[in-house]
């Protein structure tokens, strides 16, 4: 900011009253409450009248909030502390949980990032600190519609998120998937989110040194520090979530005849070991599932598909509580009937 600039009286006045005077009585006394709102301000100031009055210079918050305590009656008597207080402001900051959500597409292939207007090449996931009273929930739901525009009150399952503490900070990212790759997203606050991108979840670095987005996106793993510290235990989420939908799937009928053959055969191994070790019975026969088709099935193995369908094709509801009865199965077999005589 220009050393000779002051922001004129009547700004000032304005953004006193917007955000400053107002304050409920019982938090006038609270300076960091009180920077708060003259964080606000500034934004206002930044995104309103600067950007509507070239004439008007940019400033950093130091600056401009000098310039509030100045200004204000009820603050002037603090003005000589404003780098102290501002400190003591962002320190406590530091300590106030975010909220926000990690966004997937259906196929969980790909996560929704946001870039801030004012960093240059960092992206991260839609979120932000709590408002006083504000359920965490509450607060990830307002800070993805604020950035994103897209309503996820929804799909968020409270007990579904990943969370993460840096220096004494808690990060929790609701997980929220079924977003189309087709949703228009717009963010409703001005100047605080410039882009919005699916990223594929393959092409993100897992550590700093980690070249995989290099690779594959052409960008540097500290485009994406804020969003490291997650990639690891999303992955993990996503193979225990793909994992549970195949549990879930209905089986074919072809997979259920396959696996109640493999179940039969298998006991059919384990009594001819047994035989053999006794003595009982010698050798293996040459096909054990020629053998057992031919015995168990003498009419051949159209007499078990279904007629009603019309078509050749195992019935399912028969084979779901079905059971080799492997003692009439090994009777079929010539060596088990010698060993018997």
């Amino acid at each position: 900011m220009d050393a000779h600039f002051e922001i004129p009286v009547y700004v000032l006045d304005d953004l006193c009253s917007r955000f400053v005077i107002n304050i409920p009585k019982e938090e006038r006394s609270d300076l960091i409450r009180i920077f708060f709102q003259i964080e606000l301000a500034y934004w206002f100031y930044l995104d309103f009248y600067c950007a509507e009055h070239p004439v008007l210079k940019t400033c950093g918050i130091k600056d401009f909030s000098g310039q509030i305590f100045k200004h204000c009656p009820s603050l002037s008597g603090h003005a000589q502390d404003v780098e102290k207080i501002m400190g003591d402001f962002k320190s406590y900051k530091m300590t106030v949980p975010t909220y926000g959500a990690i966004m997937l597409d259906p196929d969980m292939k790909y996560c929704l990032l946001v870039q801030g207007f004012y960093t240059k090449a960092s992206w991260g996931f839609p979120k932000g600190k709590i408002n006083a009273e504000e359920s965490p929930e509450d607060c990830a739901v307002r800070e993805v519609l604020e950035e994103t525009g897209f309503d996820v009150k929804d799909l968020l399952k409270p007990d579904k998120y990943l969370e993460r503490q840096w220096n004494g900070q808690l990060t929790r990212l609701y997980v929220i998937n079924g977003v189309p790759l087709s949703t228009k997203f717009q963010p409703r606050t001005r100047k605080e989110i410039k882009s919005l991108h699916w990223f594929p979840i393959d092409a993100l670095p897992t550590h700093k040194k980690d070249l995989t987005s290099k690779m594959q996106l052409n960008m540097n793993p500290n485009s994406f520090f804020m969003v490291i510290p997650f990639v690891k235990s999303l992955r993990k989420w996503i193979d225990n979530k793909n994992t549970q939908q195949e549990a879930q799937r209905p089986k074919s009928a072809n997979s259920m005849f396959k696996a109640k053959i493999q179940e039969g055969q298998e006991e059919i191994e384990n009594k001819y070991q047994i035989l053999n070790r006794n003595g009982t019975i010698a050798g293996k026969p040459r096909s054990l599932a020629t053998q057992f088709e031919k015995g168990a099935f003498p009419g051949g193995q159209d007499q078990c598909m279904s007629k009603s369908s019309g078509r050749s094709g195992v019935c399912p509801d028969a084979w779901k509580n079905f059971k080799f009865d492997v003692e009439p199965i090994l009777d079929c077999l010539p060596s088990y009937r010698r060993s018997l005589a």
